[in-house]
């Protein structure tokens, strides 16, 4: 894979990887058709048919956030940079160059044997000392298991008035009423 990227690099003729370069000419072509209002020497207002951003391109931002989020600048960040003669080229993050993704896979990988294959010195392995690592086993702790039971606290129950069923008044049971042992005095 390394091999096959390197190899394919070395015809690329662009600044920008082929994938950056799609990206940037497509927000090119979208840029046209944009007005950009500068409103100090970083911030700009980039107007299109539907809505306006605010790019400021001293902090690689824009209100769209897709220059933040992928290093490569939007439709709207390149008709700001347009409308001050910048070169959006400029404004794309390094790694995206074509020299970035030739310095990563420049250095060889050499492979590596198999754990089989692999010696001490002076010793050698069979394959019947290979061991399988088991999980180890699962022992229940000590003493009664713990119930999975809800909380009252956590249910929101609706609190109602408890009635008495021989006086028919609220606040308390028929056990505890008090009428009938009035009465009886």
């Amino acid at each position: 894979m390394f091999e096959e990227r390197r190899s394919k690099s070395k015809s690329w003729t662009s600044v920008l990887a082929p994938y950056a370069e799609k990206q940037l000419e497509e927000a090119v072509n979208l840029a046209s058709s944009y007005q950009a209002l500068q409103s100090d020497e970083f911030e700009f207002e980039v107007i299109s048919a539907d809505r306006s951003d605010i790019v400021n391109i001293g902090t690689h931002c824009c209100s769209c956030r897709y220059w933040q989020l992928y290093g490569i600048p939007c439709s709207h960040a390149v008709a700001a940079l347009r409308s001050c003669k910048k070169d959006p080229y400029a404004f794309v993050v390094k790694y995206f160059t074509v020299e970035s993704f030739r310095e990563t896979y420049m250095p060889k990988l050499h492979p590596i044997p198999r754990k089989i294959e692999l010696k001490r010195p002076g010793q050698i392995l069979v394959n019947e000392e290979i061991q399988v690592v088991r999980p180890p086993k699962f022992r229940r702790p000590p003493g009664r298991p713990e119930k999975k039971r809800i909380c009252t606290n956590d249910i929101n129950r609706e609190k109602h008035a408890v009635r008495c069923s021989k006086c028919n008044q609220t606040g308390h049971y028929k056990t505890t009423c008090k009428v009938e042992f009035a009465e009886r005095m």
